[in-house]
């Protein structure tokens, strides 16, 4: 006779079995790995010399100092500008791009972005501006439904009505020989952020640590100065346009070109990306009495912050009542 133990195991093993069997059968069956219940992020923020003491320091002690409080080890953020920032800073990467906010300053960043997203190998590599304001576990949180070493990701925002194209394609021989797919493609403005999956990043290797074989000059910065548009629309040719990856938009990021000041107070915390513009008021809707009087505070990137965690440790206290009395009538019911 057999022990109740022994038949919960060989039925325990059983339905383990018949799972493994339907998992290997299936063509579209991936095995989830770590990377995807929990994947790297590295995000990298574009900025210059000038801001370094603006809005990088609000960044870094607003929203990027969260990561530690989040406890987001698998999340790196550093800061990519054209000089060295001083006090040196191991978050803040120098590189040779000129100053400035010409097509051959932002090429040139963006490039260098790529390439330490090569040499870093994430699951996602996310790109923002100096201006964004970036809700991590809001950016992790929707990062989670796509496999990273499967999926194509081209996440971002389009910022304009319809998709674009490019006239210099007509009587340039030279990008025709690329081999286009379309001339028309939508691309993901760097201003409201964008995000790459490792499977993209490999496919996008050639077009980054490459050289054009004629001019030895590297692939990117060469097809940005060909093509006479800035880095984020370079970037949507390549991915749309030469390596049929579609823009995945999203709603939830957001740059200066959009009305931040219209998004609801309530859903501020909802968003991937904030941002917003200065002079022109174009600012997220935070309450007076969290806004500094000193002027510090441009972007309202640290009374924002406030105001979020604000918010959150409210919640997240309305929810340890709950549970707590939630558990007390639990007990009671019981003990009766």
């Amino acid at each position: 006779m057999f022990s109740s133990s022994s038949i919960f195991f060989f039925f325990f093993l059983q339905r383990t079995l018949l799972r493994l069997l339907m998992m290997s059968s299936s063509p579209s069956a991936f095995p989830i790995s770590s990377s995807f219940t929990d994947p790297s992020i590295l995000i990298t923020v574009k900025t210059t010399v000038a801001n370094h003491r603006s809005r990088v320091e609000d960044a870094l002690a607003t929203w990027a100092s969260s990561a530690s409080r989040l406890r987001e080890e698998n999340t790196q953020i550093l800061f990519v500008t054209d000089s060295p920032p001083q006090p040196p800073s191991p978050l803040i990467q120098p590189t040779k791009c000129p100053r400035g906010h010409t097509n051959a300053a932002l090429c040139c960043k963006m490039a260098a972005e790529l390439r330490m997203a090569l040499q870093r190998s994430p699951d996602f590599w996310c790109h923002f501006d100096d201006d964004n304001f970036v809700l991590l576990a809001n950016l992790r949180d929707f990062l989670r439904q796509f496999r990273p070493e499967f999926d194509d990701l081209y996440l971002g925002r389009a910022s304009t009505s319809g998709p674009v194209t490019i006239p210099q394609l007509v009587d340039r021989p030279e990008l025709l020989a690329l081999h286009p797919r379309e001339r028309h493609f939508w691309f993901g403005t760097g201003g409201a952020g964008l995000c790459l999956s490792a499977s993209t990043l490999r496919k996008l290797r050639d077009f980054v640590s490459g050289t054009h074989h004629q001019q030895q000059k590297r692939q990117f910065e060469w097809l940005c100065a060909q093509l006479g548009v800035p880095d984020d629309v370079t970037l949507g040719f390549i991915l749309e346009s030469l390596l049929g990856i579609p823009l995945t938009r999203s709603d939830r990021l957001h740059s200066h070109l959009d009305r931040v000041d219209a998004i609801p107070r309530s859903q501020l915390a909802d968003q991937i990306s904030l941002s917003g513009s200065w002079p022109d008021d174009n600012l997220v809707n935070v309450p007076e009495h969290l806004r500094p009087h000193d002027g510090n505070d441009l972007l309202r990137f640290r009374s924002l912050h406030k105001f979020i965690w604000r918010r959150d440790g409210k919640e997240k206290r309305r929810r340890t009542k709950f549970n707590k009395n939630y558990k007390k009538k639990t007990n009671n019911l019981i003990s009766t």
